[in-house]
Order: structure tokens, then C-alpha cells, then sequence
């Protein structure tokens, strides 16, 4: 496991995926202030507050990510977003300094995609939203079920084998736009990010 934080030491803050906008700001701001007040450093990356629905691109958010990574006052690391743009940065995390120094590594989006690698493949604990692990702690013999939405999870969580099966849900059913009137349509940030 990672070390538990401490007052005083640094809390790292990147993008992996999109950055915050503008209209976030206060709210983000807010959130730094109270750790700050709980006698926590902050450092925080230069595209964090981007705005765009990519923070920048895949090798500089790989790179802003990896200097946290490398920071020995860096104690955490708290993905600001997470999600759709995630993956493509993946190639350049530096896993072995991930497993040189174990972060706690979270996020207020979803970064389960980088999440997922740290807890299966260097077998170092830390927070996939739902994932159902299994007792197994030999590589050769683990499985993981990946499936769709939170009904499917429950569904293939009662029938696996808790030995060797995990179980991961992704993202299901975005929103039922034929059943939903416009402006639940339009409020929902995914759909606006495709349209």
C-alpha cells in the first residue's frame, strides 16, 4: 500500500483527460482551499484548468502526470478529470515510478483507466470505483470480467468465481434520449461533448 498522507506533505493535482472550465473554477478553488486548511500542500499541473475537452496533448498530460509521479513530496495525486481522453496518455505513464514510490492515486472524474494497470499489473492497491477483486494474488491464474452498467455487475458478481474472477463495470447506458425531454438532454456534459 501507499504510505497514508500526513499533514504537511503535497497533494499533486493533474488532467489526464479533459480540464477543468472556467465555470468549475470557484468550486475547484474551493476544494484546494479546504485541503490546504487540512495542512496539505498543493501542486497543481498547467493544464488542469485548460477548459478544453482534451487538457493537452496525450505526451503533456503524460508528462504533467509523471512529474507528480516522480516527486517525492508528492504523497497523492488527484485526477482533476478522468474519463473519454484518458487512454491516450496511458503509454506514457511511467509505471515504474509508480512502483519505485506508490501514490495514492484518485479521482473526481473516472480514472479507472489508469487505476485498473497500477492494482493488476505492479499489485499495488488504490481505488477502481466498483471493482470487485478476487482472492487470487497469482497473475497467471487472475480474470477479470469487464462489463456494462451496475445491473450487469451485480448479475456476473453473484455467479463468478471469487477465487480467480474480478469484476470491473464500465460505463452503461449514457441516457435514454427517447424517454428524456430536452433539457435533461442537454445538461447531461457527455452527450454535449459528443454533439
Amino acid at each position: 500500500y501507499p504510505e497514508f498522507l500526513r499533514k504537511g506533505d503535497t497533494v499533486g493535482i493533474c488532467a489526464p483527460s479533459a480540464g477543468i472550465g472556467e465555470d468549475d473554477f470557484a468550486n475547484f478553488d474551493r476544494s484546494l482551499l479546504h485541503l490546504q486548511c487540512e495542512g496539505y500542500t498543493i501542486r497543481e499541473t498547467s493544464s488542469v484548468r485548460s477548459g478544453l475537452s482534451e487538457s493537452a496533448p496525450p505526451q503533456v498530460r503524460g508528462d504533467e502526470l509523471n512529474s507528480l509521479l516522480r516527486d517525492e513530496s508528492v504523497r497523492t495525486v488527484i485526477c482533476a478529470t478522468g474519463g473519454d481522453f484518458l487512454i491516450s496518455m496511458l503509454p506514457q505513464v511511467d509505471f515504474d515510478a509508480i512502483k519505485a514510490d506508490p501514490k495514492w492515486i484518485q479521482g473526481y472524474s473516472d480514472p479507472t483507466g489508469l487505476l485498473f494497470p497500477i492494482t493488476t499489473k505492479l499489485d499495488i492497491a488504490n481505488r477502481v470505483q466498483k471493482f470487485v477483486d478476487c482472492r487470487s494474488r497469482d497473475t497467471d491464474k487472475r480474470e477479470l470480467y469487464i462489463v456494462e452498467g451496475d445491473s450487469a455487475l451485480g448479475s456476473v458478481k453473484l455467479s463468478r468465481d471469487a477465487e480467480f474472477q474480478g469484476v470491473m463495470p464500465v460505463r452503461g447506458k449514457i441516457l435514454n434520449c427517447l424517454k428524456a425531454d430536452y433539457s435533461k438532454i442537454f445538461a447531461s456534459p457527455i452527450i454535449t461533448d459528443l454533439i
